[in-house]
């Protein structure tokens, strides 16, 4: 589903990012709403999503979408 948002926005098209310089996170705040979001639709308990883990999962997230993972 990012994927496709991202898609619809322009800053991805033939899995190349192009509107780099304004294709950034500010804070936890979207990174939490994405867990959730994953977290919900695949039945994993919320209470594993914790602040200490935001950096690693934004790393996740910036590695996979350069890989073209999603």
């Amino acid at each position: 589903m990012l994927l496709r948002l991202l898609e619809e926005a322009g800053y991805i098209s033939d899995g190349l990012i192009h509107k780099t310089s304004s294709l950034y996170f500010r804070g936890d705040c979207g990174m939490y709403i994405l867990k959730y979001y994953e977290f919900l639709t695949s039945n994993v308990d919320l209470a594993k999503i914790s602040h200490d883990l935001m950096s690693f999962f934004q790393l996740k997230l910036a590695l996979q979408l350069l890989q073209g993972y999603w």
